[in-house]
């Protein structure tokens, strides 16, 4: 995927709550609880389960990520036994020299609860669907503020 910025301004949008807030799929709310660390609020479903969910994010960048990568943790827990789950995944910004970056990104994650018995295969048709939908809402909604 290519968006619009160099690099360094990507990683800043995308550490925005208010850019997460757009860009990750059913989202309520966004807000940040610290250095790289977000609670956002999601209506979830999956099949015919519907839940709000509270979900923790860790993002870093840099350090442990290495320079021009973005690491990500998400994890939850519904009320009742809906759902539990935790997804880990990486995204690579490489500048393409014409004042874009293409994000490359790969993902995995585990849910557990009655989400679980729906089964591997739709839950990870669910979890694809969900990150193309967030790195698509990404590419859409990303704005880049330029220095001056």
């Amino acid at each position: 995927m290519v968006v619009p910025g160099e690099p360094e301004a990507v990683l800043a949008a995308l550490l925005d709550p208010a850019t997460l807030r757009r860009a990750v799929p059913a989202a309520e709310t966004v807000e940040r609880t610290g250095e790289g660390r977000y609670r956002a609020v999601l209506a979830i479903g999956v099949g015919p389960l519907r839940a709000r969910q509270a979900v923790e994010l860790v993002i870093g960048a840099g350090g442990e990520a290495g320079p021009g990568r973005l690491a990500l943790i998400a994890s939850g827990r519904s009320g009742g036994s809906f759902a539990w789950g935790e997804a880990r995944g990486d995204a690579v910004l490489e500048p393409l020299g014409d004042g874009r970056t293409r994000i490359t990104w790969r993902y995995e994650g585990v849910v557990g609860g009655a989400a679980a018995l729906l089964g591997d295969a739709a839950l990870g048709l669910a979890a694809r669907g969900f990150a193309a939908r967030f790195f698509g809402n990404v590419q859409r909604t990303l704005v880049v503020r330029v220095p001056d």
